[in-house]
């Protein structure tokens, strides 16, 4: 049913899905998503009028979500992040089987 339902290009962000923030102290300024479409680009025509339900954050640390990388993406280049996450993605495999194992061994 909702694949006839015609999307439109966001207003807001011009379709990209990002906007970037005013610079800040030290002149940079970072790619966010859009607040209106959420990183879509594209809402349909109910989004249009009581606009686009937002969505559930995706946590990677108690601490950490994916804006954080998204800004460290922009700031430092795309391997930083990917390594970042590929360490907490190790760390937290790691937590899982010291568990398991420590269960195994009582």
């Amino acid at each position: 049913m909702t694949d006839n339902i015609k999307e439109f290009k966001c207003n807001y962000c011009n379709g990209t899905g990002y906007i970037f923030t005013e610079p800040d102290k030290s002149r940079n300024s970072y790619k966010r998503n859009c607040p209106k479409c959420y990183g879509a680009g594209t809402l349909d025509w109910i989004e249009i009028i009581v606009g686009k339900r937002k969505p559930k954050p995706r946590t990677l640390k108690s601490s950490w979500d994916i804006d954080v990388l998204e800004q460290l993406n922009c700031v430092f280049g795309h391997d930083l992040a990917d390594n970042i996450a590929q360490q907490i993605a190790d760390d937290v495999d790691k937590m899982i089987m010291d568990e398991l194992l420590d269960k195994g061994n009582k």
